[in-house]
């Protein structure tokens, strides 16, 4: 079923495809009221939830992932869970720029990201 609005809908599609082609369930909430967001904004996040996807997909050999994209009040909030091995459980790795990639384009919207490898 399609979201009322865009940034939602392109989640529903995202994660979609994402099951589709990794074989890897989603699932996806969506909380608070939802408002426009300028699209520099939703391509970003957007990005880095595919970014975080891929990465799920070739490092976590997850089983499943959880996705919340919340509406603060004037802010906007994404939530990625996977059950899948930590990032902390891999040995050091170059060439990988994934998070960093995220990072950068989170920072340039007045974001930041963090991440938590614990249980």
């Amino acid at each position: 079923m399609a979201r009322s609005s865009s940034l939602s809908g392109a989640f529903d599609i995202v994660t979609t495809g994402f099951e589709r082609t990794r074989g890897i369930p989603v699932e996806l909430d969506i909380t608070g009221t939802e408002f426009q967001v300028n699209e520099p904004v939703e391509h970003g996040i957007l990005r880095t939830c595919q970014e975080a996807l891929a990465n799920i997909a070739r490092h976590s050999k997850a089983t499943r992932v959880h996705i919340t994209l919340s509406y603060l009040e004037d802010t906007i909030a994404l939530d990625i869970a996977d059950n899948g091995v930590g990032a902390g459980d891999h040995p050091p790795r170059t060439g990988g720029q994934g998070l960093q990639i995220m990072r950068q384009r989170i920072a340039e919207l007045g974001g930041t990201v963090e991440m938590d490898t614990d249980s």
